[in-house]
């Protein structure tokens, strides 16, 4: 019994780059991804009002700077390319959308105990739940770009393929040789993508616009402001 709840030891990043995804197909509803939509955007506009106008390189705390970069690059006026918004700060996407949230998590853990079992016997915690929205020229493009310290990741495309007229694609690293290409894994709208969060991942440059709810869960202390802190 105990071994059939003990968690699998943690990827490396070498091992991560050749571990296995897995594609939820339908996973959220029509309904639900316009309200998270609805939801997503009023966040944005709300935390865009709090997010720093300027960034100074000489901040003596490294997690402050951390959290005041996040917030600059993805909600201020500036940086309208790809905007970030952290539905779980302040417990917000838990108080409001608690139903839709706990639905995503239990299918998270059950293909985790499939395919991974990095999730059992650990006290895992939501490390973060936030809205993407990129508009043109939007990307994810460092290639050695990884969701350092979190276990699981999971993306759920919310807008229609034909609404970015090009690129937009979620690629994944298929092996530890970073001069290998990535796969394309192709989504419909309310699909999602389960992934071991040390495995190196992109978004293409995008021509149109494109939204998705990220998820990832950590065995760190429970985060209510950023993925940071």
């Amino acid at each position: 019994a105990a071994g059939a709840t003990a968690a699998a030891a943690k990827l490396t990043p070498a091992e991560a780059d050749q571990s296995e995804h897995a594609v939820l197909r339908g996973l959220l509803s029509d309904a639900e991804m316009n309200a998270l939509c609805d939801y997503g955007e009023g966040v944005l506009s709300e935390q865009a009002e709090g997010a720093p106008s300027s960034l100074s390189l000489f901040d003596d705390d490294a997690g402050e700077a951390a959290t005041l970069a996040e917030d600059y690059y993805h909600n201020s006026a500036d940086n309208c390319e790809h905007r970030v918004a952290h539905l779980h700060r302040n417990g917000a996407i838990q108080r409001d959308k608690g139903r839709l949230l706990d639905r995503v998590l239990s299918s998270i853990r059950r293909e985790d105990a499939a395919k991974w079992r990095l999730l059992l016997g650990r006290p895992v915690c939501l490390r973060s739940a936030e809205y993407h929205a990129y508009a043109r020229g939007g990307s994810v493009a460092d290639p050695e770009h990884r969701d350092q310290g979190s276990l699981l990741t999971l993306t759920v495309l919310l807008s229609e393929p034909d609404e970015c007229v090009n690129g937009g694609e979620l690629h994944l690293a298929t092996s530890a040789n970073r001069d290998d290409a990535m796969v394309h894994v192709p989504l419909k709208r309310g699909d999602g993508c389960l992934f071991v969060s040390e495995r190196r991942h992109n978004v293409t440059r995008i021509d149109g616009c494109r939204k998705s709810f990220v998820i990832e869960l950590w065995d760190g202390p429970p985060t209510e402001f950023n993925r940071h802190q």
